[in-house]
């Protein structure tokens, strides 16, 4: 299975940085950095095979985050 990384630009956050702010920002750039590495993903289903590794807004069926927390919670 292939295995892909991504390294985004350097994240320096100060002492004086407002922390809710810098979260946020984190949650962009990981974000951005996964949503890339999803799209550029060169494992692509055969026909008829479940592309559990997706998630559906690429076509794929695996949970969202939220579904993912529910199935944990039971």
């Amino acid at each position: 299975m292939p295995v892909l990384i991504r390294a985004g630009e350097p994240f320096q956050p100060t002492v004086d940085d407002d922390l809710d702010t810098l979260t946020k920002d984190l949650r962009t750039r990981m974000t951005t950095l996964l949503d890339q590495a999803q799209r550029d993903y060169p494992d692509v289903p055969k026909p008829g095979e479940d592309p559990w590794w997706l998630p559906a807004h690429l076509g794929g069926t695996a949970p969202t985050a939220e579904e993912a927390a529910m199935d944990d919670s039971r």
